[in-house]
């Protein structure tokens, strides 16, 4: 059987004091890995008696006295330092005398830069770069109420104007139409089409059905790309032309009666 290498003094050995290692690992002992977790460094000393104090790798601060009983010699001992804000003197444990520059809260405020929010008008300490006193107030939320169950609602501000429905069962169940819909449907009546508004093709509903022609007006939040693929295969199984207009499109258009005719002729010339 091979010996591990790092038993063998000659291949490095014990981390510590590079003596033989009589089993697996860095080092020959306990006592070795403990020693090697020690800081030696002599300008660490006590604060109160001045012996030197051994520090460890894994302690998250530093230690500052040698014993408890330096500790508590320590706190008992006050200096005295003057308030750059106010001039005065006072007087506080050494032991926390790092952690205090001022001698109250009052002149800890004053140098602290207070403005009043645009918004809420609530007067506030504010960070670098700061306007406003909250998020909240810095984005205001939008709330709407849905036209089916006349719940509240919170909305992205960007899409406020688009969306009316709390979720997407309260759009199936209303019994009303979108302002693209109407857009459309009075433009149908205008140009004197036939049509059935709102007609169910198996599971489905088509909002505008115009003979075997499925007029779908997809609007920005309940018809984003890709979300009504299955529906659109189902209806051309089904031996449906599907016919799809943009609800922006609808409203932003001059002529929509114009789009329309110019839409529903291409399909009729496409599938005959």
């Amino acid at each position: 059987m091979v010996d591990d290498p790092l038993t063998r003094p000659e291949d490095g050995g014990c981390r510590t004091c590079g003596g033989p290692i009589p089993g697996r690992g860095p080092f020959c002992s306990r006592a070795c890995y403990h020693e090697s977790r020690r800081i030696h460094i002599d300008p660490i000393v006590c604060r109160q008696c001045g012996d030197r104090i051994h520090a460890y790798v894994s302690t998250n601060r530093p230690r500052l006295y040698c014993s408890r009983d330096c500790w508590r010699a320590d706190i008992q001992t006050h200096v005295t330092k003057t308030c750059p804000e106010c001039g005065k003197d006072f007087t506080i444990p050494a032991v926390v005398a790092d952690r205090y520059t001022v001698c109250s809260a009052e002149c800890r405020a004053a140098r602290t830069d207070y403005a009043d929010c645009p918004r809420c008008g609530k007067r506030f300490a504010r960070q670098p770069g700061h306007t406003y006193c909250s998020e909240e107030c810095r984005r205001p939320p939008v709330y709407i109420d849905c036209l089916e169950c006349g719940r509240s609602f919170r909305v992205v501000p960007s899409i406020a104007g688009a969306r009316r429905f709390c979720s997407f069962a309260c759009y199936r169940r209303h019994s009303g139409e979108t302002a693209p819909e109407t857009a459309v449907r009075l433009a149908l009546d205008r140009l004197g089409v036939e049509y059935t508004q709102e007609c169910s093709v198996g599971r489905y509903s088509v909002d505008f059905a115009i003979g075997r022609v499925a007029l779908e007006v997809d609007g920005a939040y309940w018809h984003p790309p890709g979300r009504d693929a299955k529906k659109t295969t189902y209806l051309i199984r089904e031996g449906w032309c599907v016919l799809r207009v943009d609800a922006a499109e609808v409203m932003a258009t001059g002529d929509l009666d114009a789009m329309l005719a110019q839409r529903l002729k291409d399909a009729a010339d496409l599938y005959g």
